[in-house]
């Protein structure tokens, strides 16, 4: 049974004063074992960076444990965990965070000699040489590119060889081939020399390379997925290849079309029932009037030449639509016009043709159509007396 090395017991943490203060972590548990690769993943401001700092010692719990290789860190003072830390415990900053006045190899010499190492430099030699920057031992951080500077900054964190290295964003400052290359530094690393890797990351690709991942989401543990083992990441690969392969022998047939027809059935129904139409048919009655006659409602239809009042001189005669003069009788009555004539519409039936015929009195029609019948009523008793003999 593998050791654990890292274990937290309802961990608390509030960040910030009064109306300032976040709850940053709202009682986390969680056990990571000696030699894992783990990644901690989740958005923006979830806390992961902080529950990466509480294992580094470099946060104190407000409740809670932390026990980190079987040491309370809870339980010790600041310069305990200074110490426990700089013996036990590696850090890999996003930012490189190197002394911009020390060379690459005195700054990898930095946490060998706070430990009082004897041969500091010997050993920050060999680790800058291990990562790939045995010619650049001399150089200032400035004169480093910023993969360079990464590869320094993990030499130093390997340097007193711990027991838990941990990586804040180790890729985000770099450039993807760049990335890819640090990436395999880490993980070759921890595989050499069997440490304990807890990185923070939001390359869900970095993520997926460690054996574990723990997903945070406001400053609580969602999810806590081991990676799938070779053999069943085959079976799944195997799974998926069947499934794709059963969904292209499906008919590939779009009903989008269709569906973006949907709104146009829908207003036919309603249009139907608001005309009154035939079943099936969308009844426009401007629209579907034959010529002459009746229409196919048996409704009175006017031809759609005879709709010029202007013919008869009529001029601002009243336009009626079929069914309501059909319906309106009294107007047809009162005006002496007879039952099949259609008032309003071309000569025969216009205001004009009741006027000169005699038929129509001032007034006759309502009070709907009086207004507009009198200007017609003057002009056909001005003709008839001009054509008197």
């Amino acid at each position: 049974m593998a050791k654990t090395i890292i274990e937290l017991k309802n961990a608390d943490l509030t960040l910030g004063e009064a109306a300032a203060s976040v709850h940053v972590l709202k009682g986390v548990s969680l056990a990571i074992d000696a030699g894992e690769s783990v990644g901690i993943v989740g958005p923006s401001g979830s806390g992961k960076s902080t529950l990466l700092m509480v294992m580094a010692g470099l946060e104190r719990l407000d409740g809670g444990e932390i026990i980190i290789d079987g040491t309370a860190l809870h339980r010790l003072g600041e310069d305990a965990v200074a110490d426990f830390r700089g013996r036990n415990v590696g850090i890999v900053f996003q930012s490189f965070h190197l002394i911009p006045n020390m060379t690459a190899l005195e700054n990898v010499a930095v946490p060998l000699e706070l430990a009082n190492v004897r041969n500091a430099f010997d050993i920050a030699r060999k680790e800058l040489i291990a990562v790939g920057l045995g010619e650049r031992l001399t150089h200032y951080p400035g004169q480093l590119s910023g993969g360079e500077q990464q590869r320094v900054a993990i030499a130093r964190a390997l340097a007193p060889s711990p027991k838990l290295l941990i990586a804040d964003e180790p890729t985000g400052n770099l450039d993807a081939e760049t990335g890819r290359q640090i990436a395999d530094l880490l993980f070759a690393e921890q595989r050499e020399r069997g440490m304990t890797l807890v990185l923070v990351t939001h390359d869900a690709a970095l993520a997926g390379r460690c054996e574990r991942q723990i997903r945070v989401r406001s400053g609580e543990i969602v999810s806590d997925a081991e990676r799938l083992s070779a053999s069943a990441r085959q079976g799944s690969r195997v799974r998926m290849s069947g499934t794709v392969a059963a969904r292209r022998l499906r008919p590939m047939i779009s009903l989008r079309p269709l569906l973006a027809l949907r709104p146009l059935f829908a207003l036919r129904l309603a249009l139907r029932e608001m005309r009154g139409g035939p079943e099936g048919l969308l009844y426009f009655p401007r629209l579907h009037r034959p010529r002459h006659g009746r229409d196919r409602r048996g409704q009175l239809a006017v031809p759609v030449d005879q709709r010029n009042d202007r013919l008869a001189g009529a001029g601002t005669a009243r336009r009626r639509h079929p069914v309501r003069a059909q319906q309106s009788g009294g107007d047809r009555g009162r005006a002496g016009l007879p039952p099949g004539s259609r008032p309003g519409f071309g000569i025969r039936g216009s205001a004009f043709h009741g006027a000169a015929s005699g038929r129509l009195q001032p007034g006759a029609g309502g009070a709907q159509g009086r207004g507009r019948r009198l200007p017609a009523l003057r002009q056909a008793r001005k003709r008839a007396g001009k054509a008197a003999p």
